[in-house]
């Protein structure tokens, strides 16, 4: 007679990026042989695991490895994608099948127990000083209606960046019909509104990456006079109940020379934005192999002297040094520290999304008596090159112009 059973799983909805856990009790672990074979059930996937319990009688399943390991970042299509449907990409359902097995027995897995609570996991997480289960659901984001990032609202960005704000609806809003709000103020103080049907929340919630800069908004189409801020909520349609808080951005219309846009997945999952203005130092780098040519037995005859050494598998990429400018608190300041962390940046250019990689190991903040905020930043594109193309010549995307079989 089986003796085991589940004491604790997952919440119901959890980051992939934190202690994910079952813990089973067994109250007879006498049987020789006993270990508990357990089944993980995610994606289309399945792990399977043989645990011994310890000598109280526990048996722990850590299964954030597996879940974490299967997700991906969504992108948009191209930089000016207004939606980006981002859950299928960025969650999954998973559940267990367990079963005690001995030297002496292999019983069908308990099923219709953890078929039951199946788990939805999103590529997120928070830090451990702050992660206690569902803490952030159930004291932060049930209050907060917060989008995906920790950046600051009220923080400033150029009238022509492309930038994104992502957002987590959660099953219990299904059905639901979603507009996004958007309320514009001029540099007068007079206020234009308008909104965007987002759509219906499916059965499972929905994850998405909405472009939030002043072209994907048309906001030019409300006044021509110039914004001097603007406001962007999602709202229930009918009852106008506040699914997701206002988020403001303030808008610059200063003239940049140069600039660099990079975008990146924070720890939330979702997609922020931030431009590099001002110097831009850039270096090229160079790798290659050294090999020894031999001797010419004709040298003295060669009227093309032949070479000692060559160098083979010559690989160039360019680097970066620069800053983001001017930020408005620490807390943006703190908040943007994650282009060091993020597992997925990217730059846009000629119609290609380029991943990037942060170079810095550690980097200076502020001293405690700052009155200004800022962050350098180095990076490279991850990608080398054996052969040489101008940056502003865009080739776009090409076609397969040819039929086969």
């Amino acid at each position: 007679m089986p003796t085991t059973s589940v004491i604790e799983r997952p919440h119901a909805i959890c980051f992939s990026r934190n202690e994910l856990l079952y813990v089973f009790i067994t109250s007879d672990t006498s049987p020789a042989g006993l270990s508990i074979q357990i089944i993980l059930f995610f994606g289309g996937q399945q792990f399977t695991a043989n645990l011994k319990p310890d000598s109280n009688g526990k048996t722990y399943f850590y299964i954030n490895g597996y879940i974490d390991s299967f997700l991906k970042y969504q992108l948009p299509s191209n930089q000016s994608t207004f939606i980006t449907d981002a859950y299928s990409a960025q969650s999954v359902e998973f559940y267990i099948h367990y079963r005690e097995v001995t030297d002496a027995s292999t019983p069908a897995y308990v099923t219709s127990e953890e078929s039951s609570h199946k788990r939805v996991a999103f590529n997120m997480g928070i830090i451990r000083e702050k992660y206690s289960r569902n803490n952030f659901f159930a004291n932060y984001f049930a209050y907060e209606k917060p989008w995906l990032t920790w950046l600051p609202s009220g923080r400033t960005v150029s009238h022509n960046q492309q930038i994104f704000l992502s957002t987590l609806i959660l099953p219990q809003h299904a059905g639901k019909i979603l507009r996004l709000s958007i309320v514009a103020t001029d540099i007068y103080g007079n206020d234009y509104v308008r909104s965007d049907y987002l759509g219906e929340v499916p059965s499972t919630g929905w994850l998405k990456h909405i472009n939030v800069s002043m072209a994907a908004l048309q906001i030019a189409t409300l006044t021509s006079n110039p914004i001097d801020y603007y406001l962007v909520s999602i709202y229930e349609s009918g009852t106008n109940d506040g699914i997701v808080s206002q988020y403001q951005f303030y808008v610059s219309y200063d003239h940049l020379y140069s600039y660099t846009d990079i975008h990146f997945f924070n720890s939330l999952g979702g997609l922020d934005s931030v431009r590099v203005i001002g110097e831009v130092e850039t270096a090229l780098n160079k790798d290659y192999t050294e090999v020894d040519n031999g001797i010419d037995v004709n040298d003295w005859l060669a009227t093309i002297k032949k070479a000692d050494t060559s160098h083979v598998g010559i690989t160039t990429y360019q680097s970066y040094k620069g800053d983001v400018g001017f930020l408005e608190d620490e807390a943006e300041q703190d908040a943007m520290t994650e282009l060091l962390i993020s597992r997925s940046i990217w730059q846009y250019a000629d119609s290609r999304w380029l991943p990037v990689i942060n170079l810095q190991k550690s980097t200076s903040l502020r001293l405690s008596t700052a009155k200004t905020y800022s962050l350098p930043i180095e990076w490279r594109t991850a990608i080398t090159n054996e052969v040489f193309t101008p940056s502003d010549v865009n080739l776009g995307i090409g076609t397969d112009v040819e039929t086969y079989p």
